[in-house]
């Protein structure tokens, strides 16, 4: 796992990490940090990707709100990390989109938990797109819209 060698873990392998999650927002942007490893990202708000993308562990991210669902378009990755812990390469025609939103912590607690639903597209390593859901049990914080 890209973690375990002091490298960022990219997206969608941010999603393995399990750990703490706080999400802050601006008017024009949203930051997602996780704890572990100090890693964080960018949400640029109501925009549009540039062109001519260079490629980075994390790409370029733009997102909207679909009523109370944070929706984060994310290109410009590159091939350096992995996409599932066990190894599985990406390449820079990578394509994810996330869909954040609040649910009830199926715990019973009556608390609630950060979902993320995350569609992945990379016809340059899989064969067809997949999906998955992360759930953050430990949600440091979620700011609300302003």
């Amino acid at each position: 796992m890209p973690a375990h060698t002091c490298r960022p873990s990219g997206v969608p392998g941010i999603f393995q990490l399990n750990d703490t999650v706080k999400i802050l927002q601006r008017l024009d942007l949203v930051l997602i940090l996780y704890a572990r490893g100090h890693q964080w990202r960018v949400v640029h708000l109501n925009k549009k990707h540039p062109e001519n993308l260079k490629p980075s562990w994390y790409g370029h991210s733009v997102g909207h709100y679909e009523g109370d669902t944070l929706v984060v378009d994310t290109v410009g990755l590159n091939d350096k990390p992995w996409a599932d812990r066990y190894g599985t390469p990406q390449t820079t025609q990578m394509h994810v989109v996330e869909r954040y939103r609040m649910v009830p912590d199926r715990r019973g607690n009556g608390g609630q938990v950060l979902q993320a639903h995350f569609f992945v597209e990379d016809p340059g390593a899989f064969t067809r797109p997949w999906s998955a859901l992360a759930h953050s049990r430990s949600v440091a914080g979620l700011a609300s819209r302003a």
